[in-house]
């Protein structure tokens, strides 16, 4: 699979990804009755999800316009 370069895309998955621990961590709190500490375990895992995705879509987008940029040789 060729790939394909979207910055509206690329932009919001690490939001998204952020978002959804921390709503998994209020759930996972309201289940073991401590909202509070669910919160902040959400939202640990949020960071760290969110620091992974930026890191890994940074890159490929950094590889994306590095091939872009490129001049072939005539």
């Amino acid at each position: 699979m060729a790939f394909s370069f979207h910055p509206k895309l690329f932009y919001s998955i690490p939001n998204l990804l952020f978002i959804s621990c921390l709503f998994i961590g209020v759930i996972a709190g309201m289940y073991i009755h401590d909202t509070v500490a669910g919160i902040l375990v959400g939202s640990g895992f949020g960071f760290v999800l969110l620091a992974i995705a930026r890191f890994i879509l940074g890159t490929k987008k950094r590889k994306h316009e590095e091939q872009q940029n490129e001049t072939p040789v005539q």
